[in-house]
């Protein structure tokens, strides 16, 4: 059996992990960091991400932790609303969904 060392247990480790042991590689991973990092900017999923995560078998999970934010506000320096930017109908697809990091991270090694 082929083996494979990752090092790094975050999105790209675990999404590697997992498209490596479904070719039937033997997987490890290896983290530095004591714990998983849970912070960071929220991360979307689109596109062909979207295709990736349904092959996967993990979108219906993602969906589940869609941070649900659909407006962006801007506040003036009295914390007056100027203006307001629905995402959904700016960039968004149907099928787009931000979530943050730590759960992404986290949904992926589940998969594994």
């Amino acid at each position: 059996m082929r083996k494979a060392l990752i090092s790094g247990a975050g999105i790209a480790g675990a999404t590697a992990a997992y498209w490596l042991a479904k070719a039937g590689f033997q997987v490890t991973v290896v983290e530095q960091a004591r714990d998983i990092r849970s912070s960071g900017s929220p991360v979307d999923v689109r596109g062909p991400a979207v295709e990736v995560a349904e092959r996967m078998g993990v979108m219906a999970r993602i969906r589940a932790a869609d941070t649900c934010v659909r407006d962006m506000v801007f506040v003036n320096a009295r914390g007056r609303v100027v203006t307001r930017v629905n995402m959904r109908s700016t960039w968004a697809a149907a099928d787009d969904v931000e979530l943050s990091r730590g759960d992404l991270a986290a949904i992926l090694r589940a998969s594994l």
